[in-house]
Parts: structure tokens; sequence; C-alpha cells
């Protein structure tokens, strides 16, 4: 009984930790269900080297929605400031390169 219950136990590690990044929203959604945007912020904050380079305006825009939730308005400004900036680059950088 107990080898079948350290077989689960090691897939179940294995399935998490070659789970996909994203996995991080289930903590996220716990934290902000808890009325904890601080944590939930603080999931977001050290998420960020996951979300890689061609998710970065995700990145800034869930930072600006956890930081407000939060309370830190004026980061959230920031971090929503430069998630438009983004946006408005992808989207010139799409239309120079599909004309």
């Amino acid at each position: 009984m107990a080898y079948t219950q350290w077989i689960s136990i090691g897939g179940l590690i294995f399935i998490v930790a070659c789970a996909p990044v994203s996995t991080h929203y289930a903590f996220v959604d716990q934290r902000i269900a808890a009325h904890d945007g601080v944590g939930a912020d603080a999931v977001i904050e050290k998420k960020e080297g996951g979300y890689g380079k061609n998710s970065r305006l995700l990145y800034l825009l869930d930072r600006g929605m956890t930081l407000s939730l939060s309370g830190q308005y004026e980061k959230s400004n920031q971090m929503l400031d430069q998630a438009a900036q983004t946006a408005d680059a992808l989207y010139t950088e799409s239309l120079t390169l599909h004309g």
C-alpha cells in the first residue's frame, strides 16, 4: 500500500514540476478570493521571469491588476501605462512587418 502512495506522490510532483507557468493563476485566484491583493501581487511579481519576453504585455497587465487590488494605485497606474506603451509598440511593429 505504501508503495502505491509513493508512486502517486511522485507522479503528482512530476506533473506539478512540468506544469506550464500559467498554473500560478490558481494561486492568484485564491489570493483574490481571500481579498488578499498583496498576496496576489506577490505571486505575479515572483513569476515575472516565467512570463518570457513574448508575454511582457501580459505580465504588465497582471501586475497592474494585482497592484490595484492591493491598493497600490500609483504603482498600478505605472504598470498599466507601461502596458499601454508596450501594446502600442507591438501594434506598430505588427503593422510594420505586415503592412
